[in-house]
């Protein structure tokens, strides 16, 4: 056992108790867990340190806070912990969310799949892992609100949560464009998507259009495109059978290299496909009007409609510098540094003599 890389037991709904794991087994990297009839995880799953992907999702018995709370103090050893799939073994009860949400300590963690959980806010510690990149929310019906999410995120799937506040999502989606502008590195592909539910496109977006296309021209006075990001928005209607990957045209030519969401929505639900891109993208585009558009493959499996779409361009502006007047500086520190100073008034004596 000791050389086992990978042991995947999805859906062995027979399995009702895993053996311990010894220290020896270090060299297990994946390990699937998902849909099976495992009333308890063993305390020893610390021991596998070079784990890098681990999937309990569907896993019922985890409901209970006292199992979700032992797995995740196990898991805070696996330094090497990259992906962790928890879909549906979130407790419901959110009184003790500040104990079971615990997952800090995964600093190396770069996707976490929190679907199909009755939480009705994401765990504020998710904003302290400093390389998450993927957080995916399908079908968490009663989530509220997304927590501050943190400035390395590149893919946020919250599709099918139709309990967020609408003018929540209003107010993230310029967040995080601006966050995004801010940490995104300009010289290379960077993308961040957002898939999430909302029947209208923000007023954010200066130009909108009907249809699956949105003409917006090259920012004028644009110094660089080192200090810009363009965000697009398109509105979705529809259904499919399985997931489907669109693909993002411009000018008629594909845009993104970059491999986008595959959607799947197994409800009729409206839903915006949001795509910031750096200005790393805009180097062949020009002042003339450049036309984005969203394409779905053609497929009578698929059926969906792209009904609106916009687009906004975003620029990076450093602070402005605040010039103090350095006499107002002067008074302002003596009057903090030294107390208050009795006027020097001349001393005059009665009994002075003229001067001849």
């Amino acid at each position: 056992m000791s050389s086992l890389k990978e042991l995947d037991l999805w859906m062995c709904k027979s399995l009702r108790k895993l053996p311990e794991f010894g220290k020896c087994m270090n060299q297990l990297s994946i390990l699937s867990l998902g849909e099976t009839a495992i009333e308890e995880l063993p305390t020893t799953l610390g021991n596998l340190v070079g784990l890098s992907e681990l999937d309990i999702s569907g896993y019922d018995k985890l409901r209970s806070f006292p199992n979700i709370v032992g797995v995740l103090c196990s898991l805070s050893s696996l330094t090497y912990l990259s992906s962790l799939k928890l879909w549906g073994c979130i407790p419901e009860s959110s009184e003790e969310s500040t104990f079971y949400y615990n997952l800090g300590r995964l600093s190396s963690l770069t996707y976490l799949d929190l679907s199909e959980n009755q939480f009705a806010r994401v765990p504020m510690i998710i904003h302290e892992l400093p390389r998450l990149t993927r957080l995916r929310l399908y079908i968490c019906h009663y989530l509220e609100v997304l927590s501050e999410l943190p400035s390395s995120l590149r893919e946020l799937d919250a599709s099918c949560c139709g309990s967020l506040n609408a003018s929540y999502v209003n107010d993230v989606i310029p967040k995080m464009c601006r966050v995004f502008l801010e940490s995104a590195r300009q010289d290379d592909e960077e993308v961040l998507q957002v898939l999430i539910p909302r029947e209208e496109i923000p007023a954010w977006f200066d130009h909108q259009e009907q249809g699956s296309s949105v003409s917006i021209p090259f920012p004028h006075n644009c110094p660089s495109t080192e200090t810009i990001a363009l965000a697009l928005c398109f509105l979705l209607h529809g259904r499919t059978k399985d997931e489907v990957q669109p693909s993002v045209i411009c000018n008629g030519k594909e845009f993104i290299k970059q491999s986008l969401f595959q959607v799947f929505f197994g409800i009729v639900s409206p839903h915006l496909f949001v795509v910031y891109l750096t200005g790393y993208y805009f180097s062949s585009l020009s002042s003339q009007e450049n036309r984005f558009q969203m394409l779905f493959p053609s497929d009578p499996d698929y059926n969906i409609l792209v009904q609106r779409s916009a687009a906004r361009w975003e620029e990076d502006r450093p602070a402005a510098t605040i010039v103090e007047d350095p006499i107002l500086l002067c008074l302002e520190f003596c009057t903090r540094s030294n107390p208050p100073v009795t006027p020097i008034i001349p001393f005059h004596s009665n009994n002075s003599s003229s001067v001849m």
